[in-house]
């Protein structure tokens, strides 16, 4: 995950916009407390959309205190007292996701990325050996999609669909683990898929122009096969990937209409409506001007 599912502030009331930080500030604390310094590195928005989600399902009502931020002493934030399986869960996934991400990096990124990579693996494979032992499903889960995605690469898919299949089947079953019946499973598999689905194409239509310069790989490079300077292809592939953004993302609150949530349905709602169009809006309003 990338840090494009995050809320968009000007549509949260204060309430939940201090609801929404607080979460976000204990997910950076679990991770600092499970894994060390370097786990926060890792924090994302998109982690702690997944955070916000199990703890709305959960039986137990998280509250809230106010704490000390460890890297500004002298401002006070507000973090959640409960939730310990779920942040620790969600600081799992986002340790052992990152140190995929980076071997994906030292194995086909560019020179000064491979080596940012090269310098942080050794943190990060710590970290992830923890995590893995905590949450060997996980890592499963995970490590299978890296494998999927890097065969895909590898034969240079230019089938959209094929290549974000692997990143949507992996939310979907990370979402619905531990889901508390059979029709939540459901509903949670779906919502994780077209969850997923979203983060790969957005981030894929995000790199367009940065692949197609450096020469890694992107499904839109190789489906519309597009050439450096090719104005035109560069255009109807960003078309289509915005199609098929908003085709998604109106999937995934879809599927969220389905779940019977506790809490933070607000925020929540508020991040899959505004804050997905919102980044749409932020990764292709720039590139279109300038074409």
């Amino acid at each position: 995950m990338f840090g494009y599912v995050k809320a968009y502030k000007p549509e949260l009331k204060v309430r939940d916009y201090e609801q929404y930080k607080a979460v976000y500030c204990s997910l950076c604390k679990e991770l600092g407390r499970g894994y060390g310094l370097f786990a926060r590195m890792t924090l994302s928005y998109d982690f702690t959309f997944a955070a916000l989600l199990r703890l709305s399902l959960s039986e137990q009502c998280p509250g809230f205190q106010k704490a000390r931020c460890p890297f500004n002493p002298f401002a006070k934030c507000h973090t959640c007292s409960g939730g310990e399986s779920e942040f620790s869960f969600t600081a799992a996934a986002a340790v052992i996701m990152t140190f995929y991400k980076l071997r994906d990096n030292l194995r086909d990124a560019g020179f000064w990325k491979r080596l940012a990579s090269r310098l942080l693996n050794p943190l990060a494979a710590h970290a992830h050996n923890k995590a893995k032992r905590r949450y060997p499903r996980v890592e499963e889960i995970v490590s299978h999609m890296m494998e999927e995605q890097a065969l895909l690469e590898e034969e240079g898919c230019g089938q959209i669909d094929r290549a974000a299949d692997p990143t949507a089947k992996a939310l979907a079953a990370l979402f619905s683990m531990d889901a508390q019946t059979e029709d939540t499973r459901r509903v949670l598999d779906r919502l994780g898929y077209c969850v997923g689905r979203w983060v790969y194409l957005i981030d894929a239509a995000d790199d367009l122009e940065d692949d197609l310069e450096s020469g890694d790989y992107n499904p839109y490079v190789c489906a519309f096969q597009i050439a450096k300077g090719d104005l035109e292809a560069a255009k109807a592939a960003r078309q289509n990937a915005r199609e098929s953004l908003f085709l998604t993302a109106a999937e995934a609150v879809r599927a969220y209409d389905l779940l019977e949530v506790r809490r933070f349905d607000a925020i929540l709602r508020n991040i899959l409506t505004d804050g997905l169009f919102d980044a749409q809006k932020l990764v292709f309003q720039p590139k279109e001007t300038g074409h």
